[in-house]
């Protein structure tokens, strides 16, 4: 023992006792063995528990069809601007086991911004529908892809040729085994070509979005999840240009749920509880 405490002190350490010589001289100076203490308070909490949800909800998004947002800084990416327009509001709390599980629940999350005139959506006693005027235009799927472009392009002064419209279409639904909120998405895409013969039953699930209410375009379908339209357009200089818009949804009871108090506790129970609340803590 004497010659390990002897080992230790020539290489400059003694139990927890650092040594060192400076001028000549031996001083000795009380290591900090304190470990790093883990912290969950509820602050911090709230952004983690409910950070998964905007992860899950990017992850479903169609290649080709996820959130864009004009005039970003340079740096910042798409994905991260996502998070800023949407962490503060709509906060869902998932556990860490749904989190992992692809978890989510869709909300009224902004999917893009931009400087083309927003498409207006309301909902009416049938289900959804927005402000684009079909005017006498009833599509059916055998109306070809160009007398649909027209009656948007000549009933509406914003649409130009070429002008893209994005219809997602969200599915909420409830895992049956362990009670898991999560979602599919669906998109379609309409290019406005006035000389396109093509039916627009080619397009995917083409009268979702694509169908006439009193005049107007609208949903003929209307699930317990969200929608969206977006209005897009690519310039001759390549630049694209957007619509500013958010999800239409009707799952508020599972919003609700997930919103709660009781869904953040649970939430912070998944991760070993809130540090600085002791009756959230969980019992050991």
């Amino acid at each position: 023992m004497a010659k390990v405490r002897l080992f230790n002190y020539l290489h400059g350490r003694v139990g927890d006792t650092t040594y060192f010589t400076r001028n000549g001289r031996t001083y000795a100076m009380q290591a900090n063995v304190n470990k790093r203490k883990v912290t969950r308070k509820a602050a911090q909490m709230t952004t983690r528990t409910s950070w998964s949800n905007l992860v899950n909800f990017w992850k479903a998004f169609p290649c080709g069809a996820r959130p864009y947002f004009e005039g970003l800084r340079p740096g910042v990416t798409h994905y991260n601007h996502f998070f800023t327009l949407n962490l503060g509001s709509n906060r869902i709390f998932l556990t860490k086991e749904m989190a992992g599980n692809c978890a989510c629940v869709v909300v009224p999350f902004i999917v893009s911004t931009g400087i083309l005139p927003p498409i207006v959506v309301d909902r009416d006693d049938v289900g959804v529908r927005t402000n684009i005027s079909l005017g006498d235009l009833n599509p059916l799927p055998t109306t070809t892809l160009g007398q649909l472009s027209l009656a948007i392009i000549k009933n509406n002064n914003d649409f130009h040729y070429k002008d893209i419209i994005l219809y997602l279409l969200v599915r909420q639904h409830v895992d049956p085994t362990d009670g898991r909120p999560f979602i599919s998405m669906s998109r379609t895409t309409l290019v406005l070509n006035p000389n396109s013969n093509t039916p627009i039953q080619h397009l995917l699930h083409p009268l979702e979005g694509f169908a006439a209410r009193n005049g107007m375009l609208a949903a003929s379908v209307d699930p317990v999840g969200g929608m969206v339209w977006v209005h897009a357009r690519c310039t001759s200089h390549n630049c694209l240009h957007v619509s500013t818009q958010h999800m239409v949804c009707n799952n508020q009871a599972l919003i609700n749920h997930y919103s709660s108090a009781e869904a953040f506790n649970g939430a912070c129970q998944s991760y070993g509880g809130l540090t600085d609340d002791p009756m959230l803590k969980p019992n050991e």
